[in-house]
């Protein structure tokens, strides 16, 4: 008798398993439609852009950001903002 509510246990996780599998597939397509995918359409054709990565001067050779080159002292590094 155990071991038909084992069978039948084992049975219903597995049919469990592949409805909840469904089932986040197919919330996580309907948030990225409905939530996700009209916002990067907007800020597209607006022309935003969140993640700005280009150089500040356009005729720069490179990315790299100058930094001060003075040496840290105890007063700087108390006021590091």
């Amino acid at each position: 008798m155990l071991e038909l509510f084992r069978r039948l246990w084992i049975g219903w996780n597995v049919a469990v398993r592949g409805i909840v599998g469904a089932q986040s597939a197919v919330l996580m397509f309907v948030t990225w439609v409905v939530g996700l995918a009209p916002v990067a359409l907007v800020m597209r054709a607006r022309g935003k852009r969140m993640l700005d990565r280009a150089p500040a001067d356009k005729d720069a050779a490179t990315h790299r950001v100058t930094r001060d080159p003075t040496p840290l002292d105890m007063e700087r590094a108390s006021r590091m903002f």
